[in-house]
């Protein structure tokens, strides 16, 4: 009897002791355990003019047979906008994006997975990579930014902003927009996938000029226009010191390059354009900025559509001796005008 309560209690100690796990490495250094080894596995999806590939290994937890499906969101779909703002407020809800920030560009992927016909989830994060048939278009590399949005499991969503480290984009091109070839990144869990890009904005219509013009500037983030800042907009009349300066530099342009100018039928209207931070200092963008201008009347003009092949719109750039003068739009090069 005394060797059997021995024997219970040393099996009752033995059952009792603390449980502690063995890695793979550490079960490996003491022999004897059979430890199954990591199965990377590898999955794809081929999407109109894009791929998906994932690379799991087994803390994933997915099993055999697992399956990844994608749908995209494109903008001529009815849902698109609304998913634009939810990826707008999510980036400024994170600090991620300024209140006058506008979305680029973007693609949405609705990415899930599944096995044996119902959905699962991985138990560990795996890699994703988006890939393009042709580098897509889109704003600097700099400015792009992946959302996912999960469900919060009542039919909501919560957003969140992977970390710019965690993200790799691949691109080619300069500061302004970049041809993206791949994004990759870590997932946790599968639903809404967001690749968008931002650029601030700053649009104006200044009081009283609106009778005549109304200004808009759009500039992007790498422009590094502070927020809070303002457009300045100044009609030259004609017969101020400012008009005829304009108009001299003009015409001295048109002679220099021997383009014959009729002088009774050359008109001219001036405005200079300014953007003024929240401290009052006339400032300039670090890189370029779209111009729309919408002219409601012109001197001497009374039908637009007797100008319209005519129309010069030149940029003068003052500099220590003169001006430089760079035409931005004349009907055959590359720019953009309105008019009321």
């Amino acid at each position: 009897m005394i060797m059997m309560a021995i024997v219970v209690f040393v099996v009752t100690y033995l059952l009792i002791l603390p449980a502690f796990t063995l890695d793979e490495e550490e079960a490996a250094q003491q022999g004897g355990i059979d430890v199954p080894a990591a199965v990377q596995q590898e999955l794809a999806f081929e999407g109109d003019g894009y791929s998906i590939a994932l690379d799991a290994d087994a803390k994933a937890g997915l099993p055999e047979g697992t399956q990844v499906v994608a749908d995209e969101v494109t903008s001529d779909a009815g849902d698109y906008e609304a998913w634009c703002d939810e990826a707008l407020k999510a980036l400024q809800d994170a600090g991620a994006a300024e209140e006058n920030t506008a979305i680029s560009s973007a693609r949405f992927y609705d990415i899930s997975l599944s096995a044996d016909g119902q959905a699962i989830e991985p138990e560990a994060p795996v890699s994703v990579r988006i890939s393009y048939d042709k580098a897509i278009r889109m704003k600097s590399s700099e400015g792009l930014r992946v959302v996912h949005f999960a469900s919060d499991g009542e039919g909501g969503i919560l957003p969140e902003v992977l970390d710019e480290d965690a993200v790799n984009i691949n691109g080619e091109g300069g500061s302004g927009a970049v041809k993206v070839s791949d994004v990759a990144f870590q997932a946790a869990g599968f639903s809404m996938y967001a690749i968008v890009g931002t650029e601030l904005e700053t649009e104006i219509v200044l009081p009283g000029s609106t009778d005549t013009y109304t200004v808009k500037v759009t500039a992007p983030a790498e422009a590094q226009i502070p927020q809070g800042s303002t457009l300045r907009v100044v009609p030259f009349e004609e017969g101020s010191e400012q008009y005829e300066y304009a108009r001299n530099a003009v015409l001295a342009d048109k002679k220099e390059k021997g383009e014959h100018v009729f002088i009774d039928a050359f008109n001219l209207a001036a405005l200079d354009i300014s953007i003024i931070d929240p401290d009052g200092n006339e400032i300039e963008p670090a890189a370029a900025v779209k111009v729309d201008i919408q002219i409601k009347e012109l001197p001497g003009v009374e039908d637009f559509d007797t100008i319209k092949d005519s129309l010069e719109i030149q940029h003068h750039v003052e500099v220590e001796d003169g001006v430089v003068i760079e035409k931005v739009f004349d009907g055959s090069a590359e720019g953009s005008f309105q008019m009321d």
